[in-house]
């Protein structure tokens, strides 16, 4: 009889799992468990948890050299791995040299916002380069952002309000990792922008012998101290020296194509976000703080950004509004000191970064991308050399996290439970 009931109840076990009947509870417990990508090939994930109770996950496709943004739904993140109704939603398939925009479509980001689709992500203005890279939005009417009609409203564009200190003009340099979020009734505009010498008007702020000067503070070029994967200085960082920043600025829904007031509000400091410990590029990237996103909890607005070159490198910090009655301040913002996330070889998951953020029955939960091995791997495409982009074997994860008894954020380790 034993017997009998073992072989009933694992059958039955058997129909209710195939059937889809498990709680969200036990699913976002499987998530923690998994060790691997929940979604393979596909980089810079973007999850809304909708009204009509599915996740909305939009991310990159590495394996089509970023000339696609493709969208995924599911009634649980877990089924995201197996969502069989996955779309391209941009494309620069029809785009010809000149359109806007054309292809190298990167950190896309999908809002719902007062009963629209939005999607915020970077492309390039030009076919024969990634590094006309430049922050724009589309729009979608239908309920359905999968198999609705999605239209480009245009690129975003500081609006000049005076002739110095103008930020504004920073979205005309190399831009990334675009996003918007509310707070205390006003939307705020954040990416991260190249500030180069002559791209960029600076009052007070200026690039002098490779150091960054903002708000009366000099930051030095940490990057010269890099050395490459041979074991030679980084002779490129004392050449050509790149300062990526975190900008943030005002926008409205009603014109997400406008942002006024652009500030600089991060701006690498310490050797992780600055490339040092980066053994396998070629330092396109030294000086890099990319991808903000905003986490609010409670009273508490943190944004949590990623740092450094995108090989094992690339980590992700944290930063804290310490003064919600100004956040176009840099002084109103407090930089941990060191990543909060990081490469871990334990679970064999590098390079983790450009996150989102949603929730699950109870659960804050992470979404990011992160390399499936340690430096890089040409071999699939043919190449060789230090151009991370050309390794396109990177992966979506999803991560359950915990709040610490300081009010941030634990998110443990990368590709862990833990």
């Amino acid at each position: 009889m034993k017997k009998i009931l073992k072989i009933f109840t694992a059958a039955l076990f058997v129909l209710v799992s195939s059937a889809g009947l498990f709680s969200c509870k036990e699913e976002v417990e499987n998530i923690q468990a998994y060790p691997g990508p929940l979604v393979k090939r596909r980089s810079d994930p973007s999850v809304v948890k909708h009204a009509d109770g599915k996740y909305y996950l939009v991310h990159t496709y590495d394996y089509g050299s970023w000339s696609e943004i493709k969208i995924r739904s599911a009634v649980s993140i877990y089924r995201l791995r197996s969502s069989s109704d996955e779309k391209t939603i941009i494309s620069s398939s029809t785009a010809t040299d000149g359109a806007v925009p054309y292809g190298y479509f990167f950190g896309p980001e999908l809002k719902f916002i007062e009963g629209q689709w939005f999607l915020f992500f970077t492309a390039s203005e030009s076919s024969s380069s990634s590094w006309t890279q430049r922050p724009f939005v589309a729009v979608c009417d239908d309920s359905d952002p999968v198999n609705g009609t999605w239209k480009i409203l245009g690129k975003i564009q500081g609006v000049k309000e005076s002739e110095f200190h103008d930020y504004n003009n920073a979205i005309e340099t190399y831009s990334l990792g675009p996003t918007v979020f509310e707070y205390d009734g006003q939307w705020y505009f954040m990416y991260a922008g190249r500030v180069e010498d002559g791209n960029v008007k600076f009052d007070e702020d200026q690039i002098a012998d490779g150091s960054l000067t903002v708000n009366g503070k000099v930051y030095e070029d940490l990057s010269k101290s890099t050395m490459t994967s041979y074991g030679t200085a980084n002779t490129n960082a004392e050449t050509s020296v790149n300062w990526q920043c975190i900008f943030i600025g005002k926008t409205s829904p009603s014109d997400f194509t406008k942002v006024t007031e652009l500030t600089i509000v991060s701006v690498p400091e310490y050797d992780w976000e600055c490339g040092i410990y980066s053994k396998h590029c070629d330092n396109k990237f030294n000086n890099t703080d990319d991808a903000p996103q905003a986490l609010i909890h409670g009273n508490d607005l943190f944004v949590v950004f990623s740092a450094s070159d995108i090989d094992e490198s690339y980590c992700m910090g944290i930063m804290k509004c310490t003064d919600k009655s100004n956040l176009l301040s840099m002084s109103s913002w407090n930089k941990s000191s060191a990543p909060v996330f990081e490469s871990d070889s334990s679970y064999q998951t590098y390079g983790p970064g450009s996150c989102s953020f949603t929730t699950d029955d109870g659960y804050d939960v992470m979404f990011y991308s992160a390399r499936l091995q340690y430096g890089l791997n040409l071999t699939s495409t043919g190449t060789t050399g230090t151009d991370a982009y050309a390794d396109k074997n990177r992966g979506v994860y999803a991560k359950a996290f915990t709040w610490k008894s300081n009010g941030y954020p634990d998110f443990g380790r990368a590709g862990g439970k833990d």
